[in-house]
């Protein structure tokens, strides 16, 4: 099975879960580049693609902007016509103190946008980066994918 750790990140808070994710893991990470990414963008120019050729398992992180998914992560996942068959594990950064007030619905907005091109989301974590349990939120996501 064909792994892969990959993000996009803003500020570099969802690229260090990321990286920490792909140390554990073994396994390589790959960064989401875009020229501009401001919320009131309806199209984003891409710098890099990541591939998911032959790739079975994407660790898939994103961060919030405005209560939902950043136009970069939505430009990203748009260049693929398909993912039939992979997996998918989702993680959102950011500075909300609930989950409801954005980390759950950008969630969301990942999951239905991978389902209705054939992928397969096994779970979804979001990490409020101000709250106290935060290193431990992203301790049990590692935990839960790592092998013994």
């Amino acid at each position: 099975m064909k792994e892969k750790v990959i993000c996009y990140s803003k500020t570099g808070n969802t690229l260090s879960v990321a990286r920490r994710l792909s140390e554990s893991l073994g396994i390589s990470c790959e960064e989401v580049k875009a020229y501009v990414d401001e919320k009131k963008q309806t199209l984003v120019s891409m710098i890099e693609i990541p591939s998911l050729d032959g790739v079975s398992r994407v660790y898939f992180g994103s961060p919030v902007h405005g209560f939902q998914m950043p136009v970069a992560t939505k430009g990203y996942l748009n260049t693929f016509e398909s993912f039939d068959g992979i997996e998918f594990v989702l993680f959102v950064t950011h500075f909300f103190p609930f989950s409801w007030l954005g980390g759950n619905q950008t969630l969301n907005q990942i999951r239905k946008l991978i389902t209705q091109k054939g992928g397969i989301v096994l779970e979804q974590t979001s990490i409020n980066w101000k709250s106290r349990k935060k290193e431990e939120t992203i301790y049990n996501l590692i935990k839960r994918h790592t092998r013994k």
